[in-house]
């Protein structure tokens, strides 16, 4: 069982998102900068939603999309592409 004074700091030290949707947004987002899966859930004490990457597994519902790819992996396809065009990498 928590220790509840410990459990409370940890919430207030958290960032705290409204609803469910907002804080997987925010979880997509920083999948596509970093990498790392986060799942939100809805914290008991302040009523919101944190992030965490404790048991965070990629979603398998119907409703979820891969994030988008970065800009920098876009660009690595586009020279890719134009070298093989071209006969091959420098």
């Amino acid at each position: 069982m928590t220790n509840a004074p410990d459990t409370l700091r940890s919430c207030h030290e958290k960032r705290r998102y409204g609803t469910e949707a907002e804080a997987h947004e925010v979880a997509a987002a920083r999948y596509a900068i970093s990498g790392v899966w986060l799942r939100a859930y809805a914290c008991e004490h302040c009523g919101g939603h944190h992030l965490s990457s404790r048991g965070a597994l990629p979603p398998q519902n119907a409703s979820w999309r891969p994030p988008a790819k970065s800009q920098r992996h876009l660009a690595h396809e586009r020279r890719v592409r134009k070298a093989l065009r071209r006969g091959g990498r420098r």
